[in-house]
């Protein structure tokens, strides 16, 4: 299953995506009883997850943990690239990270 990550704008303007094109990104995630993850655990697998700026403080602080947990050049690259959309979503104004089942 692979779940893409968009930045998006208040209208639903898709501003940036990540694609996870291995598929790793859903066996990182923490399961949804992982309290350590106070959001992360929360993402759907099954459908849509949408964060805003409010929620991305700490978004980021469990995004830095499950960064740590990563192994191999390509689930650490596409970590990477989500923090950099989370960040863009932190700085900005109207803007939302949406996880989504593709």
């Amino acid at each position: 299953m692979e779940l893409s990550v968009t930045l998006e704008s208040e209208s639903g303007e898709v501003e940036e995506s990540v694609l996870d094109k291995h598929g790793c990104l859903v066996a990182l995630l923490p399961d949804i009883s992982d309290s350590a993850f106070p959001l992360l655990r929360f993402i759907s697998r099954h459908g849509d997850t949408i964060f805003n700026k409010f929620q991305m403080r700490q978004f980021i602080l469990d995004w830095r943990k499950l960064r740590r947990q990563a192994s191999v050049p390509e689930e650490i690259n596409l970590l990477e690239e989500i923090m950099i959309l989370a960040e863009r979503c932190a700085e900005g104004v109207h803007l939302y990270l949406r996880f989504s089942v593709d």
